[in-house]
């Protein structure tokens, strides 16, 4: 981990900057945490808490997985492709308009404009749904901040390599900005910089070569 100076001297170093969504641009996460809740009421609060702790330690894991480990290991029942959509479709219903509606990270659209003023590329790399990351991006005035927006249903590995190949860029080139422990993994896989937003990520980075900042307001571009 390291200071906000250091963070802002990597950035003006590297290429393209690369986004997770949920609590790294909006303040989102329990907005989705709330709805998973909601999915699983009928099943009752033991079921919920198991649903509730594994959503919170595995952020950014897109719904559909999610929502299929629930019912395989905690329900003991496969859904069919039929039901799986159709849950995923009641979990959109449930958070879509309130994400929209969410504040943002502290700072996070003027760091965009500050970044699109010295002409870095910009993407976003996250489990939400793509026709979905895309409405909401455009509904809050941001679609336009990025090069191109990598959603479910590929996996942050998957779309990261995407990245890289369809921009021609290098691993050094860039520098990724999540919150939860599997935009950590995503990095790590690749050897990318790392900047965890947020104090939940902040225990992941022990011991580890990459930095915290706890909103964009520390960042003076």
């Amino acid at each position: 981990m390291s200071n906000a100076s250091e963070v802002e001297n990597l950035v003006l170093n590297k290429k393209a900057i690369i986004f997770d969504f949920d609590g790294v641009i909006l303040d989102s996460v329990d907005i989705k945490t709330r709805a998973f809740s909601d999915l699983f009421q009928n099943f009752g609060p033991k079921i919920q808490n198991k649903v509730i702790n594994h959503h919170l330690a595995n952020g950014g894991v897109s719904r559909h997985r999610k929502i299929s480990h629930y019912y395989n290991e905690f329900l003991n029942k496969k859904l069919n492709k039929f039901e799986l959509n159709k849950l995923c479709d009641d979990f959109s219903k449930l958070v879509v308009s309130k994400v929209i509606s969410s504040s943002e990270i502290k700072g996070a659209s003027n760091f965009l404009q500050k970044l699109n003023k010295i002409k870095k590329f910009m993407f976003i790399n996250t489990g939400t749904p793509q026709d979905e990351i895309n409405l909401i991006l455009k509904e809050r005035n941001l679609y336009n901040f990025f090069n191109k927006v990598y959603g479910s249903p590929s996996s942050k590995e998957k779309n990261m390599k995407s990245i890289l190949n369809e921009n021609n860029l290098d691993i050094s080139d860039c520098i990724f900005f999540g919150d939860s422990f599997s935009d950590l993994i995503a990095a790590d896989k690749f050897e990318m910089d790392f900047v965890g937003v947020g104090s939940t990520i902040r225990k992941f980075l022990e011991n580890r070569e990459h930095f915290n900042i706890l909103s964009f307001n520390e960042i003076k571009l």
